[in-house]
C-alpha cells in the first residue's frame, strides 16, 4: 500500500535522488518536497485522463442547468459535470421496461455561463459514469502506482537535473518506460475489472450416460 510520500521518492529515486521526502501536502521544506508538491497532481490527473481506470470510476446523477437555448443547441437538456471528473466513460440513463440502465447520446461542451464543462444530451434525469480523481493513494493497485512514478520522474527530470543532454537522455528513457507501464497498467486494469459470470459445467455425453 503506498502513500503519496512513497510515490514521490520513488520517482525521485529514478533520477539518483536521496529520496527523502516526508510529506507533500504540506512540503517538509526540502526543495524536493517542493517540486513534488508542484507535479504530482500534474501527474496524476494526466495518468487519470489515459484510461477508464475501474478503481477510479464513480456514478452520480447530473444536476440539471436552468435551461438550454434550444435555437444554439440541438440537445434537450444540459448538465454539470462533477468538479472531480477527468474523464466521461459513458452516459446512462435507466430503462423501466428492460429493468437496467443503457447508454445515451451526449456531447460535452463548455458552458458559455461559467467556462465550465457540461454535458448535452436528450436523456432526462441520465446517470453519469467517469474516472474521477482520488487522492487517496493507498487505493491505487500496484501496476498504477509504477506508471504514476515514471511519469512523475518526468516532471521532476528538469526540476532537478536542469536542461542538459545527459537529462535529456534520462527524460527519454523514462518515457519510454512509462509507455510501456501504462500499457501494462491497462492490461491489468482490464483483467481485473470485468468478472464474468460462471459458465454451467459441460458434461460430455458419454459421461452424462453412465450417471443415469
Amino acid at each position: 500500500m503506498a502513500t503519496i510520500a512513497d510515490i514521490c521518492n520513488l520517482a525521485l529515486a529514478q533520477l539518483g535522488d536521496n529520496a527523502t521526502v516526508t510529506s507533500i501536502d504540506p512540503p517538509d521544506g526540502s526543495p524536493q518536497a517542493g517540486h513534488c508538491a508542484r507535479w504530482y497532481p500534474q501527474a496524476l490527473r494526466k495518468l487519470g485522463e489515459e484510461y477508464d481506470w475501474s478503481f477510479l470510476t464513480c456514478r452520480e446523477k447530473l444536476a440539471a442547468h436552468s435551461s438550454i437555448n434550444e435555437d444554439v443547441y440541438d440537445w434537450k437538456y444540459s448538465y454539470a459535470i462533477p468538479s472531480k471528473c477527468v474523464r466521461v466513460i459513458r452516459l446512462l440513463r435507466f430503462n423501466p421496461f428492460k429493468e437496467r440502465f443503457e447508454p445515451v447520446r451526449f456531447e460535452v461542451e463548455m458552458n458559455p455561463d461559467n467556462s465550465s464543462k457540461m454535458i448535452l444530451t436528450n436523456a432526462k434525469e441520465p446517470v453519469i459514469m467517469y474516472v474521477g480523481l482520488n487522492t487517496n493513494a493507498s487505493i491505487y493497485p500496484s501496476y498504477f502506482v509504477q506508471a504514476l512514478v515514471l511519469l512523475l520522474a518526468q516532471y521532476l527530470v528538469g526540476p532537478l537535473q536542469q536542461v542538459s543532454g545527459g537529462s535529456q537522455s534520462v527524460l527519454q528513457a523514462l518515457r519510454q518506460q512509462y509507455a510501456e507501464a501504462l500499457s501494462m497498467a491497462k492490461t491489468l486494469d482490464a483483467k481485473n475489472s470485468v468478472q464474468d459470470s460462471p459458465q454451467p459445467l459441460r458434461i460430455p455425453a458419454h459421461i452424462r450416460a453412465r450417471r443415469v
